[in-house]
C-alpha cells in the first residue's frame, strides 16, 4: 500500500536530479560538508567528555581515593578550592577509621645544584604513605620503602635523565636548597610516564622533614596548607544515602533519547511525504 505513494515521490526525484544538476550537486555537496563537519563535532566533543571523566583513573582503585578540598566564603559567596588546612589531617586520620592511606602534598620550589650548573625545580613535599595512597608508576626503585627515608628524593624520569643522563640512578646522591637549607638527599626511585589526564604530574617528590613540620602551614588552622588526598577503604561511601551517583550509561541513554526523538521526526516527515499526492509534491519542488 505504501509504495503506490513513495514510488512516484522518488520517480520525481530523481527527474528532478537529472533537470537540475548543478542545484542537486550544490545540494549532495552541502549535505555531505554538514554531515562531516557534524560528525567531526560529536567525535571532538565525545573525546573531550571521554579526556574530562577519565582523570586519574588509570591510577589503581581510583574510585577509593578522595582528595580534601576547602569551602572559602568570600562576600557571601562559597569558592571551592583545592588547597585545605593540614592540621586536619591528623585528626580526620583519627575521626575516620575507613582512610586506610593518606599524604599531606606541599608543592614548593627548590633549587637543585649539579656539579655543572643549579636547576629550578618544582618539588612536591609528602608523607611517607604518598605511593599506597596515589600509586605511580616507578620504573627503578621500591614504592613501598622509597619514601621512608628522611633524606630520600624520587625523581620523574624526565629530571633524572637531565641531571644523571641515565635512569640507572639508585643510590646516587643530589644536593638540593630550600629555602637557603641545602640537603644531600638519596634517590630512591624514578618515576615513570603518567597519562597526560593526570591531575600532579611531579618533577620529584621528598618526603616532608621535620622543620616543615613544625612551620605555620602544618601547625595552625586557617592556613592553606596544600593538596590532602586519602584512600578510603573500598566501598565505604556506597552505603551513604546522601551521594550522587552517575555512570556513563546515564549520559549514553540521554544521548539515545535524543537520536530517538530526531529519527521518530525525520521519519513523520517523510511518511507525510510519501503520503502527499505526487503531482502536488513536483509543484512544490
Amino acid at each position: 500500500m505504501l509504495s503506490r505513494y513513495v514510488s512516484p515521490v522518488f520517480t520525481a526525484f530523481f527527474r528532478q536530479m537529472r533537470h537540475h544538476r548543478l542545484y542537486t550537486t550544490i545540494n549532495i555537496a552541502g549535505l555531505a560538508l554538514g554531515l562531516a563537519l557534524g560528525l567531526a563535532t560529536c567525535l571532538t566533543f565525545g573525546l573531550i567528555v571521554r579526556y574530562e571523566f577519565t582523570f586519574d583513573r588509570w591510577l589503581t582503585d581510583a574510585g577509593d581515593i578522595y582528595r580534601l578540598d576547602a569551602v572559602n566564603a568570600s562576600d557571601g559567596k562559597p569558592a571551592e578550592i583545592a588547597d585545605a588546612p593540614f592540621r586536619v589531617y591528623d585528626a580526620l586520620r583519627t575521626a575516620f577509621p575507613e582512610i586506610t592511606h593518606a599524604t599531606r602534598i606541599r608543592p614548593d620550589g627548590i633549587s637543585v645544584i649539579t656539579p655543572d650548573d643549579i636547576h629550578s625545580s618544582n618539588a612536591l613535599y609528602v608523607d611517607p604513605d604518598f605511593f599506597a595512597t596515589l600509586p605511580y608508576p616507578l620504573i627503578r626503585g621500591n614504592a613501598a620503602t622509597a619514601l621512608s627515608a628522611p633524606n630520600s628524593i624520587v625523581l620523574s624520569q624526565e629530571r633524572t635523565l637531565a641531571y644523571f643522563h641515565t635512569v640507572d640512578v639508585i643510590g646516587r646522591r643530589l644536593t638540593v636548597d630550600h629555602d637557603g637549607r641545602k640537603a644531600d638527599l638519596t634517590v630512591t626511585g624514578v618515576l615513570g610516564p603518567v597519562p597526560g589526564n593526570t591531575t600532579l604530574r611531579p618533577d620529584m617528590l621528598i618526603p616532608i622533614d621535620s622543620a616543615m613540620l613544625a612551620s605555620p602551614a602544618f601547625m595552625q588552622w586557617g592556613i592553606k596548607g596544600g593538596y590532602l588526598f586519602f584512600r578510603l577503604r573500598s566501598s565505604w561511601l556506597s552505603g551513604f544515602h546522601q551521594r550522587i551517583a552517575l555512570s556513563w550509561l546515564d549520559f549514553a541513554a540521554v544521548v539515545f533519547v535524543t537520536l530517538l526523538i530526531a529519527a521518530l521526526t525525520v521519519l513523520g516527515q517523510n511518511l507525510r511525504l510519501a503520503r502527499a499526492e505526487p503531482a502536488r509534491a513536483l509543484r512544490a519542488e
